[in-house]
């Protein structure tokens, strides 16, 4: 009699399980870039450990004894400390054309490209030559061509394009049907990603030109590779030109093409990251306290200069404290000179008052005489 009463529960549960027999919406998971993947920015790296080990031992020493080489480091402290006007002023001073090391040359590259160096870092060779459709150099000087036409106001965004071979039909007729296309576009987009990445470092403002270049590899990554990260490129190309409206409209028509996918959202902040000022908390150096960050110091002799610069010494066995010590006991002579001829002037004034007194008092007495006796 008990069971009877579970019966119609029984019946209610198995119907309910038939209605919700449907399987569940699939979740949402990453595009398979499998071809090429953007990694993750380091637009504000930690220096490598042979600049750490070096801004550590100079942050223990006066500036006064900072050889040439010392200077060069403290030029690549101020870059990471953003103070690219300070880091100008020290490598104008040196050899620039020797440095080989990849991430000192960036820091020398973002030196200039901030102070506007544009002849001079069109001239700096940052990659080796290289055959290719679309070599990393000439991705570079491509994009300081357009910065200089942008200088001398021949450059419109809207009529102009930076990269134009990437809207080019070659790239269709690139794999002459064999193999995939992909493949082939490969080399291009791995140039274009790593030539930028050179001019987002330790560069968080506005800035029309690689606005436009993003967005221009994002129509490229759209049309042949992937909308995940062709959403990264116009996201990075609306953050750097915030009135990019085409880069914008393209940015959030991809958002939802991603979603109809039922792909995740790529996270742009996770991938693209801030510059944040210090972030490394590098410690201070005595060179940084005579330094102004402006961006081009004018007569101004920062630490070690070239040997034929160096103004000749005449007087190398006195130090500039004792000139001063020598200076000041001059100025005291002069003061106490000048004293010491005032109270003689005043004196010798004194006197002659004196005598002059003495001398009318007398002709008074003799004038007083004569009148008495004339009254006589």
């Amino acid at each position: 009699m008990k069971a009877l009463i579970f019966i119609p529960l029984i019946c209610s549960l198995s119907l309910f399980a038939q209605q919700n027999s449907e399987p569940l919406p699939e979740p949402p998971s990453k595009e398979n870039t499998f071809h090429f993947t953007i990694k993750k920015f380091e637009r504000q790296p930690l220096p490598p450990n042979y600049l750490l080990e070096k801004f550590d031992d100079l942050s223990k020493r006066p500036r006064s004894t900072y050889s040439k080489e010392d200077s060069l480091y403290l030029g690549y402290h101020q870059v990471h400390k953003q103070k690219f006007g300070n880091a100008l002023s020290i490598f104008s001073r040196l050899r620039m054309d020797t440095i080989s090391e990849i991430h000192a040359k960036k820091l020398y590259h973002l030196t200039l490209f901030k102070n506007k160096r544009l002849e001079e870092l069109k001239d700096l060779e940052m990659f080796n030559k290289s055959n290719g459709i679309l070599p990393k150099e000439i991705i570079r000087k491509r994009l300081i061509e357009v910065y200089i036409l942008q200088k001398r106001k021949k450059w419109s965004m809207q009529d102009s394009t930076i990269f134009p071979i990437l809207k080019d039909s070659i790239l269709h007729e690139f794999s002459e049907g064999k193999g995939d296309l992909k493949e082939d576009l490969l080399p291009i987009a791995q140039n274009l990603d790593e030539v930028m990445r050179l001019f987002v470092l330790l560069n968080d403002g506005s800035d029309d030109i690689i606005s436009q270049a993003y967005e221009e590899i994002g129509d490229f990554q759209y049309k042949y590779f992937y909308v995940s990260n062709a959403y990264i490129y116009y996201s990075i190309a609306v953050h750097y030109n915030k009135n990019n409206q085409s880069a914008l409209e393209k940015m959030n028509r991809i958002k939802d093409e991603i979603y109809a996918n039922n792909y995740l959202l790529p996270s742009f902040k996770v991938k693209f990251g801030k510059v944040i000022s210090n972030r490394h908390q590098l410690k201070e150096l005595d060179g940084d306290v005579i330094l102004q960050d402006t961006s081009v110091l004018r007569g101004v002799d920062i630490l070690v200069q070239s040997e034929h610069s160096k103004k000749k010494d005449y007087i190398p066995w006195l130090d500039s404290q004792v000139l001063i010590i020598i200076g000041l006991a001059v100025l005291l002579l002069f003061v106490v000179f000048g004293l010491s001829t005032n109270d003689r002037k005043k004196s010798n004034s004194n006197k002659k008052k004196k005598k002059i007194g003495k001398k009318a008092e007398k002709d008074m007495n003799e004038n007083k005489n004569n009148s008495d006796e004339d009254s006589k």
